[in-house]
């Protein structure tokens, strides 16, 4: 229920703030978000919109949070404000990072950030110009956007807004810049952690579904497929590599019972990593795996090829420098994948990399 226009972002005035400004804008971008995931598409544009976004979203949770409400008592913290100011940007954030995995994103690109909060201090400072009502007794959104006050634009007072304006804004701002470049090194912490493909290795095929290296297998050896799956989308494609080599397609919780020469890992991405139990296969088999090959679906990260490959060096064990990876399905998410597509292109990779 919303509040009379006497309270904090109350009544008809509620989309004057930026608070609920924020909250539409991170839910628009969103919204478009699982447009391009259905049809399976990466848009660098959506990408900076949704850096941008977050940061603002960020910087409602943080105002809110650490300037607003303790100027507010106990009613700050009603449903309403706990909802807009805490659990949205916590969820965002987190998105941001599960999503910001798979960007490209440039240093450079912080800067950017600043145009949400910039524009909505032109707004604010229009509407107190024209005395816009945010409340029925004040003509700006929060104290300090307050013009009027005591420390004015570049004063300062010994009670709130503790001083001008000008200083606010130049403080948010630069919080705003610091957000962002801690964000980007995030990302930048994931992508090493999780693995990001290599790209001066790998250059990605026009046909759906695979990826090239340098470098095939020999042919005449011994072949050995295991796999980690939980909707069912990486033993599709072990069954069909035990289809195409002979061999039998068994669990990751089956150990090896002698050495090959070439084992074909199939796993997926789940909350952005691959399982423990994909982990510990290869940490308690290393002994028997002369060469791994790495198969992985996933329905938003691009591959497990990297964190595959970091955990196989830290066993000393090989990997294949060719890699097959589709998309699977999950929840309404590439709904057909694998597909018959993927499964003509996995056919045509084992070969690659047996023949």
């Amino acid at each position: 229920m919303i509040a009379g226009i006497d309270a904090f972002m109350g009544g008809s005035t509620v989309f004057m703030y930026f608070t609920i400004q924020s909250n539409i804008l991170i839910a628009l971008v969103c919204l478009i978000g699982i447009f391009f995931l259905l049809i399976n598409k990466k848009n660098n544009i959506w990408l900076l919109i949704k850096f941008i976004s977050t940061v603002s979203i960020t910087l409602t949770g943080l105002v809110f949070s650490f300037v607003l409400a303790p100027t507010m008592g106990a009613s700050a913290w009603g449903i309403a404000n706990v909802l807009t100011h805490v659990i949205v940007p916590i969820m965002a954030i987190v998105d941001f990072f599960v999503v910001g995995i798979n960007s490209n994103y440039k240093k450079t690109d912080v800067f950017y950030v600043v145009i949400p909060p910039l524009l909505y201090a032109v707004y604010a400072g229009v509407g107190y110009a024209l005395n816009w009502k945010f409340t029925s007794t004040t003509n700006y959104p929060y104290f300090f956007l307050n013009w009027g006050s005591e420390a004015k634009a570049f004063g300062f007072s010994s009670e709130l807004p503790f001083m001008g304006v000008v200083w606010w804004i130049i403080l948010l701002l630069a919080l705003l810049i610091g957000i962002g470049f801690l964000y980007l090194k995030i990302i930048s912490v994931l992508k090493k952690k999780f693995g990001e493909l290599d790209q001066t290795l790998i250059s990605k095929d026009k046909r759906k579904g695979e990826y090239y290296q340098k470098g095939n297998m020999n042919k005449n050896m011994k072949y050995a497929i295991r796999y980690y799956t939980k909707t069912g989308n990486t033993k599709k494609l072990a069954d069909v590599i035990a289809q195409e080599l002979g061999v039998e397609a068994k669990s990751v919780t089956e150990p090896l019972e002698e050495n090959v020469d070439v084992l074909f890992l199939c796993s997926s991405v789940y909350w952005a990593g691959v399982n423990k139990s994909v982990k510990d296969f290869i940490k308690g088999n290393a002994t028997k795996i002369g060469n791994l090959v790495n198969v992985s679906t996933a329905a938003i990260i691009e591959s497990t090829y990297g964190q595959v490959k970091k955990l196989a060096k830290n066993e000393n064990i090989n990997v294949c420098e060719k890699e097959f990876h589709c998309r699977g399905k999950f929840a309404a998410l590439h709904s057909s994948h694998p597909n018959d597509a993927d499964i003509e292109n996995l056919k045509k990779f084992i070969k690659e990399v047996t023949e």
